[in-house]
């Protein structure tokens, strides 16, 4: 993964509560369900973002516990708004596009730009950390199936399977609110 990404994935994660190196690994990790950052990538780049003033740390040695300062919050929020303002280009540039070259093209690109540019975290900040990992890989492997070349037995596949999982979810739930 990008270096670029990587430091920001840190601001997010130092944003919500103060981690080590090694927990901010952990929780990319269970986050992504697929990547975990080497201790050769972090630890030079929590080095870096505190030379910046956009970390600073407690703690000495292999215990140090890191946490966003002011000027790290800000150089998020930055990079939020940065997001927001190329992804709002990307979807003008799409729409040439489309017209030049016809719209069947850039509707998958399309849809996922759309899905980009609303709150992409789904509210998993407030489930158990045991399920964020799932319901993050969960919706990276929907966006990822080929659709376009799936046939209609394996779309219904899919279905069925969501459909299954709602049910048990939805007993859970019903439990909850009659026990």
């Amino acid at each position: 993964m990008q270096r670029g990404l990587l430091k920001y994935y840190i601001l997010k994660l130092l944003s919500r509560e103060p981690l080590t190196g090694y927990g901010l690994m952990k929780r990319i990790e269970e986050e992504t369900g697929f990547w975990k950052p080497s201790t050769g990538s972090m630890y030079p780049l929590l080095q870096q973002l505190e030379e910046q003033g956009w970390v600073e740390h407690e703690g000495e040695a292999e215990r140090k516990v890191y946490r966003l300062t002011e000027r790290g919050r800000a150089a998020l929020e930055e990079a939020i708004r940065a997001k927001g303002e190329l992804l709002e280009s990307l979807q003008r540039a799409l729409d040439v596009f489309a017209r030049v070259f016809g719209a069947e093209d850039v509707e998958p690109v399309r849809n996922r730009l759309r899905s980009l540019l609303r709150d992409e975290s789904l509210g998993v900040e407030r489930l158990p950390k045991s399920l964020q990992a799932r319901i993050v890989l969960l919706r990276h492997l929907l966006l990822s199936l080929p659709y376009e070349r799936l046939t209609e037995e394996q779309i219904d596949k899919v279905n069925a399977t969501l459909e299954e999982a709602l049910a048990r979810l939805s007993e859970l739930v019903e439990d909850q609110s009659t026990g």
